[in-house]
């Protein structure tokens, strides 16, 4: 049943990597298969480049890398390989689930804005069983800067790709759900910001995640913005340091 008969105005982004997804655990049964299949000393080169782009706040395109030490076609053999192995592999991140069936039974359309590699980012998605969601993959960290071009006369006309059926929607707000502070550089006014903080501030953070504006809150749990999202329901946050 349909809570929400009224056409929505506010569309959800969530971020795929350590958001919805468990990136962590993905990548090591991804790694463990690959030492399973091919030579150790391809996954110890993936390991220091992953952790070496890591570093300096940079995606590192997993697929491309494999493709240079083992050809297009062992790699793409081993990712069918892969994505059949963990089929029934829980990948998500606590919430996630919860939040996307209560985004979908409230009638609030959402989707995946995701930074990274093409096919990498397609692989993630297909292992964690994701692929149906609507996404758009895009090289850019600063996802607010992308937003901002999408906005005109204060609305926001969300791009085919964030939508099942195909075709732009305007809609009057975005909410975007992201554990990168990075990611919301640029977010224009209309536009505002959920960052997740797994577990919350319990564990020391950069400054990063403090020195917020206004309109980027902290959450600690993914089911909390479902509530957030809802316009006549918005979830009431005593200031930045939630469930901490």
């Amino acid at each position: 049943m349909i809570e929400n008969s009224r056409q929505p105005d506010t569309y959800t982004l969530i971020d795929l990597d350590r958001t919805a997804l468990d990136t962590n655990k993905l990548y090591n049964l991804f790694t463990g298969m690959l030492s399973e299949q091919f030579d150790r000393t391809i996954t110890t080169g993936l390991d220091y480049s992953c952790l070496t782009s890591e570093a300096k706040g940079l995606s590192f395109d997993v697929y491309t890398y494999l493709v240079s030490q083992l050809g297009e076609d062992a790699v793409g053999q081993f990712n069918d390989y892969f994505i059949e192995q963990v089929a029934r592999e829980d990948m998500l991140n606590d919430g996630a689930a919860d939040l996307m069936a209560d985004l979908a039974l409230g009638g609030y359309p959402f989707g995946f804005l995701t930074t990274g590699g093409e096919k990498w980012q397609e692989l993630k998605l297909k292992a964690s069983q994701l692929d149906h969601v609507p996404h758009n993959i895009i090289s850019q960290s600063r996802k607010g800067e992308i937003i901002a071009t999408w906005q005109n006369n204060g609305k926001f006309e969300v791009p085919a790709e964030l939508h099942a059926n195909g075709g732009s929607v305007v809609y009057d707000r975005v909410v975007l759900v992201d554990d990168k502070p990075i990611s919301f550089d640029g977010l224009p006014d209309g536009a505002e910001g959920l960052l997740y903080v797994k577990g919350g501030r319990s564990s020391k953070l950069p400054n990063a995640y403090y020195d917020l504006p206004g309109s980027i809150q902290v959450i600690a749990d993914l089911r909390q913005v479902r509530g957030y999202v809802k316009a006549d329901d918005s979830l009431m946050l005593d200031d930045r340091a939630v469930t901490v």
